[in-house]
């Protein structure tokens, strides 16, 4: 069964909580750091972009939850098409899943953008550098590869999207779409993973810190983990909402990770540790 719109709410709401937290904090340390909020960065601003399309996404599922699509069982659809009312509701609910699609592609691939580029600044004088900058393509690839698919192919015309009835099915199931969207964005995370490891390995820091490290980029395992599941129920629980409740948990973890990253000055400042 469907979750009620009231979960979706309330876990859209805590996720967005911490996230916001974690943003400010963000920022917060990025000021200490250069001791100016003048001198923000290219990912911070990354960031705040993508926490908007985070936002949105978010607001989104709350009316999203609320009204049906244009997805329906063949049997029910003469019942349907003779309710006007229905018919209206399912087209708005088919108009904001095509945005909400799109808030939910942009905040992942934003926070991918932000962890690069914050990768490629670390990696600059040395040999890691150019795995980065492959994958950096890879991600940009991605995105092209999935989005072009959508708009231009996959449902013609676009408008199908949200017609009731579709002549085309993948207009209402996004099914190949969305094997499209988790090849790239499960395969570009993996690759991510893969940056930071030298590096948390030849650390010279003592065990407890070298596991908390591993914590931290654990979590990108969650995101993925979060990715395949979110697709799995949308595969196989066509007619519900499940896969939104993934949706929120995916994006919030991804955001997380991006920001927590960053929080060191900040933490190092108020509780006095030393460098780490």
């Amino acid at each position: 069964t469907s979750p009620p719109p009231s979960q979706i709410l309330r876990e859209s709401i805590a996720f967005w909580a911490v996230g916001l937290v974690l943003l400010v904090g963000r920022l917060e340390s990025r000021a200490i750091l250069h001791k100016s909020w003048k001198k923000l960065r290219a990912d911070d601003y990354m960031m705040i972009a993508t926490f908007c399309f985070y936002t949105t996404l978010l607001v989104l599922l709350q009316f999203s939850s609320r009204y049906a699509t244009n997805e329906v069982d063949p049997s029910e659809l003469p019942t349907i098409l003779a309710d006007p009312k229905e018919v209206a509701d399912r087209v708005y609910g088919s108009k904001i899943v095509v945005g909400s699609n799109q808030c939910y592609l942009l905040t992942l691939w934003g926070v991918k953008g932000c962890l690069l580029t914050l990768y490629y600044q670390l990696t600059l004088n040395s040999r890691h550098n150019l795995f980065v900058k492959l994958v950096i393509v890879y991600v940009v690839l991605g995105l092209v590869a999935i989005e072009i698919p959508y708009f231009f192919i996959l449902c013609r015309p676009f408008s199908q999207y949200w017609a009731m009835p579709v002549r085309n099915p993948q207009c209402a199931s996004y099914f190949y779409y969305c094997i499209i969207q988790m090849v790239f964005n499960v395969s570009s995370d993996v690759l991510m993973l893969f940056i930071p490891i030298p590096f948390i390995v030849k650390a010279k820091v003592p065990p407890p810190k070298r596991a908390l490290l591993l914590g931290i980029f654990s979590l990108g395992v969650f995101v993925i983990l979060a990715s395949v599941l979110n697709k799995y129920y949308n595969f196989t629980l066509p007619n519900t909402t499940v896969y939104m409740v993934w949706d929120i948990r995916e994006t919030s973890t991804s955001i997380y990770v991006a920001n927590i990253m960053c929080l060191w000055p900040l933490l190092r400042k108020m509780f006095g540790w030393r460098t780490f």
